[in-house]
């Protein structure tokens, strides 16, 4: 029997010491992981006892459609600029038809006055601060709809962060909810004579929910339009 030299013995003590380090980190990262889901879950619990979470959720329900927007110095949430959930398909399917002209009456119908001022800079913590080791953590277990939720607010984010350019009036992100497992998000862009100038390829993000609560795509975009909603400001006391 061949006997083990100290070299071999020093390589199986190195590759010892590697095994025992990556685990001690997958273990931090998958509790850390751990962690940042309750952290979600317990934020979202909060988030979804308000009135004005319950509000959005309803209208959302009831239209299948939604958009932010950024227009100059503001950006903004609505939920209502359609009439009924035939009129939110007849807005899917012209942005899937890239319908640049069909598309303009919906845009003349946003009206800032009936809508919900949105904090850009608030995009970035929707679900919280997710770190390396829970990152490595989620890569041995299921992250349920937080990375969807998170990748679906960076997106919605990196299309109406900055004000329009030179020549436009409008940005959209146009959210069609018709779907109970995943929202699509298209980027239009308007004109500075209000003619609809370009309308994006839809891009979809999962949102599958698979504990008790069963919850849907039209539930986290209440929950995103609600955490990223523009506090007012506190009057001041008499």
């Amino acid at each position: 029997m061949a006997k083990i030299t100290k070299k071999a013995w020093i390589g199986i003590g190195i590759a010892g010491a590697i095994l025992v380090v990556a685990a001690t980190f997958i273990g931090i990262g998958y509790a850390k992981a751990g962690t940042v889901l309750k952290n979600f879950e317990d934020d979202y619990k909060k988030v979804s006892e308000s009135d004005s979470f319950k509000e959005i959720l309803k209208d959302l329900k009831d239209k299948r459609l939604a958009d932010f927007v950024s227009v100059k110095d503001s950006k903004y949430f609505q939920s209502t600029f359609v009439g009924s959930t035939d009129e939110a398909k007849k807005v899917d399917e012209v942005l899937q038809g890239k319908k640049l002209d069909d598309l303009k009456s919906y845009i003349n119908g946003q009206n800032p006055n009936a809508s919900i001022q949105v904090d850009s800079s608030k995009f970035a913590s929707v679900v919280g601060d997710i770190g390396f080791l829970a990152k490595l953590g989620f890569v041995f277990r299921s992250s349920g709809p937080l990375k969807s939720i998170r990748s679906a607010s960076e997106f919605i984010n990196k299309i109406i962060k900055d004000d329009p350019k030179e020549k436009e009036s409008m940005i959209l992100a146009f959210i069609s909810l018709a779907d109970d497992k995943e929202a699509k998000i298209t980027e239009v862009k308007v004109a500075d004579d209000g003619k609809v100038s370009s309308i994006a390829d839809e891009k979809a993000f999962k949102m599958e929910d698979k504990g008790e609560s069963k919850r849907t795509p039209v539930d986290f975009v209440a929950f995103i339009a609600e955490k990223v909603k523009k506090q007012q400001a506190t009057p001041p006391s008499k």
